[in-house]
């Protein structure tokens, strides 16, 4: 019963570490549009 929790647990940690990391590089992706955007005004 522990192994399953920790294999749940550690899937969820999976799951949050790929969602901060989307949203990292949504936000860098963004940051990097607006720069390029405010260049090529």
């Amino acid at each position: 019963m522990a192994y399953i929790n920790q294999i749940k647990t550690s899937s969820n940690n999976m799951f949050c570490i790929c969602k901060i990391k989307e949203f990292e590089l949504r936000s860098i992706k963004s940051s990097y549009l607006k720069r390029k955007n405010s260049f090529s005004y």
